[in-house]
């Protein structure tokens, strides 16, 4: 017995009006790149307002720079040289003596040279909250620091409790090498305020 074949034809019933349209699922690929659109968006944004602010801080440090080290300076300057002008008045005053009486050989001593050391740290603290003349005041600043280290060469027992180890006297004088940094922060920024200056 054989088979015939029999043709297949495809109906297509019309669709009633009142029948909804069937709905249609988005694209996989469609809904991935709208939603990654805004959360990259979201992310520029967020940098652009981390960029304003770094900048804006950034700006404003650079401004108050010169002022806060100025200001740090002479609290430093004062705090050190007001309690000298009363005799006994600073912890510091015999080695203050002796590193004086060393260096002009003996020529400024005694109650002459506390006044002295402790009227140039007062003047030194008032100018620099001034402000005027600061390459002078900058330089007789490193001048000063600079005699502040010389007990570390004259009197090398008090003030070394080891090769590369202070006392408390020695580590007294070796936390001015942040203060001989502070002013040559000052001096880079006045000469470059006077090269910038028309």
């Amino acid at each position: 017995m054989s088979t015939v074949p029999v043709a297949t034809a495809t109906v297509r019933v019309p669709r009633d009006p009142a029948t909804p349209a069937p709905a249609r699922l988005p694209h996989r690929g469609a809904a991935t790149a709208r939603t990654s659109r805004p959360s990259a968006a979201a992310a520029a944004a967020l940098r652009g307002r981390y960029d304003r602010v770094v900048a804006r801080t950034a700006a404003a440090a650079a401004a108050a720079t010169p002022l806060v080290v100025r200001g740090a300076l002479a609290v430093v300057m004062l705090w050190f040289g007001l309690p000298k002008l009363v005799a006994g008045g600073s912890p510091a005053e015999d080695l203050v003596l002796r590193t004086l009486d060393a260096l002009t050989a003996g020529l400024v001593t005694g109650d002459a040279a506390r006044l002295l050391v402790g009227a140039l740290e007062i003047g030194l603290g008032i100018a620099l909250l001034v402000g005027r003349a600061m390459p002078l005041v900058l330089l007789v600043l490193l001048g000063h620091l600079a005699g502040t280290t010389a007990p570390l060469v004259l009197f090398p027992s008090e003030t070394w409790y080891h090769p590369g180890v202070g006392t408390l006297e020695g580590q007294y004088i070796l936390k001015n090498v942040v203060l001989v940094a502070c002013a040559v922060v000052l001096a880079g920024h006045e000469a470059c305020r006077r090269t910038r200056a028309p």
